[in-house]
């Protein structure tokens, strides 16, 4: 993973292109901005490790698609996220 790496800058939509990405692991980076709402579609996820950068989200919910996901936004700047119940967060 890329985790405490240092990066800095915004997680790009872009990321949505990877269409077979399984993992996202980019904890305790300096990650900052909204987390695109475009990875909803990566049908393939299974874990979303985000914790400890600066992110937020936006008024749009992003709602992932794909089966078993697990999700880590801790340490970040959000404090409320409704996520459907079928997600895990920790």
């Amino acid at each position: 993973g890329m985790q405490s790496i240092n990066l800095s800058g915004t997680i790009p939509s872009e990321i949505a292109e990877l269409e077979k990405l399984e993992q996202i692991l980019l904890s305790y980076n300096y990650l900052t901005g909204m987390i695109p709402e475009s990875i909803s579609s990566l049908k393939d996820l299974s874990l979303i490790d985000l914790s400890g950068n600066m992110l937020s989200v936006g008024n749009n919910v992003w709602i992932p698609t794909g089966g078993h996901l697990e999700i880590n936004l801790s340490d970040n700047n959000i404090n409320s996220f409704p996520f459907p119940s079928d997600v895990d967060t920790y």
